[in-house]
């Protein structure tokens, strides 16, 4: 046989093939199936990580805002009550962490310093030496008015395995003091 007739065979053959629109249900179900299932399972495992990542976002402008409202001093138990208030919030079984601080400007030296910190869950504290890494993260104020900063851990581990690895969801939110100059720790 030669090879322009073993093509024109060729030819013909697979025109025939993608012309047969015979099948089997059962085969493209079998082919089809782990495939769809295995999307829904991802666009649950997403759209849970999104909507706990939003949550915890929500919270943590939740605790900020609790936080600029007070005119009076706050306290360690006052910042360990947040943290249960924002694991109320989540509603997630897993760890978190909040860490509150109270930052100014100097003027003098050009940098952001720390009033006073506290962190929950043995996070560590905002520091003089750190806190000057968030600049980029932190709004101008004027001298003498400080800054509430609100950060916020949650760790998040995925229900199933579909790409998506347990990760920590963190926020940092800064606001100004609602109704004093300063939020006083004691």
């Amino acid at each position: 046989m030669n090879a322009k007739l073993r093509h024109i065979l060729l030819r013909r053959h697979l025109s025939r093939f993608a012309d047969d629109q015979r099948g089997s249900v059962t085969v493209e179900a079998v082919l089809i199936l782990p495939l769809l299932l295995w999307a829904y399972v991802a666009m649950f495992v997403y759209f849970d990580a999104f909507k706990v990542q939003n949550t915890n976002l929500r919270a943590a402008y939740t605790i900020a805002d609790m936080i600029s409202r007070q005119s009076n001093a706050i306290d360690a138990n006052y910042v360990n009550g947040l943290n249960t208030v924002f694991d109320y919030l989540v509603n997630i079984d897993t760890n978190t962490s909040v860490r509150t601080s109270s930052v100014f400007w100097d003027s003098v030296n050009n940098v952001y310093k720390v009033q006073w910190s506290y962190a929950t869950n043995s996070m560590p504290l905002l520091t003089n030496a750190n806190v000057n890494d968030y600049a980029d993260r932190l709004p101008t104020i004027p001298s003498g008015d400080t800054l509430v900063v609100v950060e916020t851990w949650l760790d998040y581990s995925p229900a199933f395995d579909v790409g998506l690895q347990a990760r920590t969801f963190k926020e940092f939110i800064a606001t100004r003091p609602r109704f004093v100059a300063q939020v006083p720790f004691v």
